[in-house]
């Protein structure tokens, strides 16, 4: 999906995926040109969250339902509150002074991957494969959405979502035992198990979903 913004002046504008995430692992491809403009941030947030304000503002992040970076000043918002600077220094990636990230760095990078993991509740963010850390974690325990937020008049920015990964509630062991028993022949599984150079006990194990 690419969003389009149409110039409106002294306003911000926030753009929420309709889909939303409770559980799992879920990854998207964010493309945004240079020209973003100031106050303009990704991360998440809840239906709640507001979608509009008067002036240039960071509105992601501005209340308790969303978390954000801001790309602009590089700094991570969450109710409102700001001054934590995200990434750390990264070897090879980014500067040491936060002050130069967003205007060296950050506008000649055209794409961003974000990583929400609602099975530990964190948010973390890659670009061109370097994974940057998590970005916030004790997210709670509801729907979260993709969001952005932007200033900049005739913005396109582009979203793709990249899949998910979600938690078997199966234990290691049963998954073990699922994928030997995919890799026997069915009709002489029995055998098979039989002829495995393992300890009774677990033969034992392993015939229990053919009996």
């Amino acid at each position: 999906r690419t969003l389009h913004r149409s110039p409106v002046a002294d306003s911000t504008d926030g753009c929420r995926a309709k889909i939303g995430f409770s559980d799992g692992l879920h990854v998207w491809d964010l493309q945004w040109p240079d020209n973003r403009g100031s106050a303009s941030c990704v991360g998440v947030a809840t239906r709640k969250s507001k979608l509009h304000a008067h002036g240039y503002v960071p509105l992601l992040g501005q209340d308790d339902q969303s978390w954000a970076w801001d790309l602009g000043s590089c700094q991570l918002q969450h109710n409102g509150e700001t001054g934590v600077f995200y990434p750390n220094v990264h070897e090879n990636i980014l500067s040491p002074d936060p002050q130069l990230i967003g205007t060296t760095y950050l506008k000649k990078r055209l794409t961003l991957r974000i990583i929400l993991d609602m099975s530990r509740g964190t948010l973390a963010f890659e670009i061109d494969g370097q994974y940057l850390g998590e970005a916030f974690s004790n997210l709670p325990h509801q729907t979260l959405y993709p969001m952005i937020t932007t200033v900049y008049g005739n913005s396109e920015i582009t979203i793709t979502y990249l899949g998910c990964f979600r938690n078997s509630s199966d234990s290691l062991q049963i998954l073990c035992r699922r994928t030997i028993l995919k890799s026997l022949n069915m009709k002489t599984a029995s055998k098979d198990v039989d002829s495995l150079r393992v300890p009774p006990s677990m033969k034992r194990f392993l015939r229990v979903p053919l009996t």
